[in-house]
């Protein structure tokens, strides 16, 4: 691992994530009794009639001990109520998918190359536009914003519970296409962000939503300083008429999907 991250704007790193895919399902098809049945029997309940149908059936087959009731009571309440558990999940699971696949083929404007459509498709280089109402598909940087100096104001209540709006600010370029003074046409400061020759480095990939620390060296200038200010998460709605920005974070590198990672890992961990 490296401590820091190189993005250059418009170009793509094979080292980064090579797709801005994001799963929230637990199971494959070829995978899910297995992992399905191991979740059932973590919690103690289930573990517990599991080794009593055991002995029960040791004790029919061997007859080294009595038991007061067949075994075929414990056996068949035991595989009826794991049945309905594991069906649940299954259900459920199938609903993430097709959430996931919605998700993944959302709409978005990524105007650094045309190839690219859907949000899926977003990966680390590319320049992209939000506008209001939507919500960001990737972490990026901000490169131009519609709100006044080239601001925009953003909802991170998917991200931190928080309901109060956020300013963000575009990076420290002073460039004139980064602040349009509130016009809703776009068309000037995309051209000024996919012409831009720069390069950005950050914190390689982490779960700290509060935390963004990097810098931003544009072709022929000295390096410009980068903080959360400057930096929209995705799950944040965006409140301006638009932004510009460009995309360092995707896919499972995301800090909103690393957070997410983390806090499953230590469900799991607990329920053990």
């Amino acid at each position: 691992k490296t401590d820091t991250r190189t993005v250059r704007i418009g170009a793509y790193d094979p080292s980064h994530s090579p797709n801005n895919v994001v799963t929230t399902s637990k199971f494959t098809w070829w995978n899910f009794l297995a992992l399905a049945l191991m979740a059932e029997f973590r919690r103690m309940a289930n573990l517990y009639f599991l080794c009593v149908a055991v002995l029960m059936l040791l004790a029919e087959e061997t007859g080294w001990y009595n038991t007061p009731y067949p075994s075929i009571w414990t056996v068949g309440v035991l595989a009826f109520l794991i049945s309905i558990s594991v069906l649940n999940a299954g259900l459920t699971d199938l609903k993430r998918h097709r959430a996931d696949a919605c998700m993944n083929g959302t709409p978005v404007a990524v105007v650094s190359r045309p190839d690219a459509t859907k949000l899926r498709h977003i990966r680390a280089g590319d320049v992209i536009v939000v506008r209001r109402g939507e919500t960001a598909p990737v972490d990026f940087v901000v490169l131009a914003g519609a709100g006044e100096a080239a601001t925009c104001y953003i909802d991170t209540a998917a991200i931190d519970g928080e309901t109060s709006l956020k300013l963000r600010r575009a990076a420290p370029l002073t460039q004139a296409w980064q602040d349009p003074k509130g016009d809703a046409d776009t068309s000037t400061a995309v051209r000024g962000a996919t012409s831009l020759k720069a390069s950005i480095d950050c914190d390689p990939p982490n779960e700290h939503v509060n935390a963004f620390t990097g810098s931003i060296t544009p072709e022929h200038d000295g390096v410009k300083a980068l903080g959360k200010e400057h930096v929209i998460l995705r799950g944040s709605e965006v409140h301006s008429l638009w932004t510009v920005g460009v995309c360092v974070y995707a896919g499972f590198e995301t800090k909103l999907a690393r957070s997410e990672e983390r806090r499953v890992g230590k469900e799991c961990r607990s329920r053990w």
